[in-house]
């Protein structure tokens, strides 16, 4: 059974073909010369637009690399003189502890001769004794510390990758 609509028209059943060519377009302007030279002039002054673009951000750039170039050196020059700083703390420090060395060695060794020269020799010697006990220690104390200290550094200078 067919249904009524086809009844009625024949042709529906067949299909229209299809045709795969675009559609042209229809406008009411006229099709410009690719040399028009309202397109040139308009061409020239976007280019002129773009140039003057691009130097600006030259200059920016320029200017972007003074400052960073002016601010490295602000804070180089600022690391070394704290660096100066801290070399000169270091250096009154160790100073300090110099004077504060041979201050007691003179006492100790005025302290000494007046013992001698009341006739307290065993004064004098156990102050002697003490003395040389006191520095044997010290300086197996200080070897024994700045070796720890270059075994530590050792690891460290042989591996610079990490």
């Amino acid at each position: 059974m067919t249904s009524p609509q086809e009844n009625e028209n024949p042709q529906s059943s067949q299909k229209e073909p299809i045709n795969f060519q675009p559609a042209k377009k229809q406008t009411n302007t006229e099709v410009r010369n690719p040399l028009d030279p309202i397109l040139l002039n308009r061409f020239i002054e976007n280019q002129t637009l773009e140039l003057q673009i691009r130097k600006g951000e030259q200059e920016i750039r320029q200017k972007e690399l003074s400052f960073n170039y002016e601010f490295s050196n602000k804070a180089l020059d600022a690391e070394a003189s704290d660096r100066e700083k801290v070399r000169d703390h270091d250096r009154k420090k160790t100073q300090y502890y110099l004077w504060f060395g041979i201050a007691v060695i003179f006492a100790l060794t005025v302290f000494m001769m007046t013992a001698l020269l009341k006739d307290k020799d065993a004064i004098a010697k156990e102050i002697l004794d003490t003395m040389i006990k006191l520095s044997i220690g010290g300086v197996g104390g200080f070897a024994w510390a700045r070796n720890s200290l270059k075994k530590e550094e050792e690891p460290k200078s042989q591996n610079p990758s990490e």
